[in-house]
């Protein structure tokens, strides 16, 4: 059993690393508008998916995990992008001392 996890662990990480890390623009959320905005379309996309877990046969009623968090996972990552915005990427500049 927990060599299974460790497997699955394993394989998770070396996907992960060749995948680009999403960066938003948390700061927005400072502004009221843009909060209520983002919680608005959070609430909206988890109400659809209770509705769909909830409609699902009694025998199918076991949740697959991994299913479930890629759900949720895509759920805050495209109300992020949509109220957010991504964070453009800041280029280390190099000065020359000499």
């Amino acid at each position: 059993m927990i060599t299974k996890v460790r497997e699955k662990l394993c394989i998770a990480n070396r996907e992960r690393k060749g995948s680009k890390q999403l960066k938003f623009e948390v700061k927005r959320l400072g502004n009221p508008s843009v909060k209520a905005d983002y919680q608005l379309r959070i609430s909206k996309r988890f109400e659809i998916l209770a509705d769909s877990s909830s409609n699902k046969d009694e025998i199918n009623s076991e949740i697959d995990v991994s299913k479930m968090w890629e759900a949720i996972r895509n759920i805050v990552r495209g109300a992020a992008k949509e109220s957010l915005g991504e964070k453009k990427q800041q280029k280390n500049k190099q000065g020359n001392d000499g």
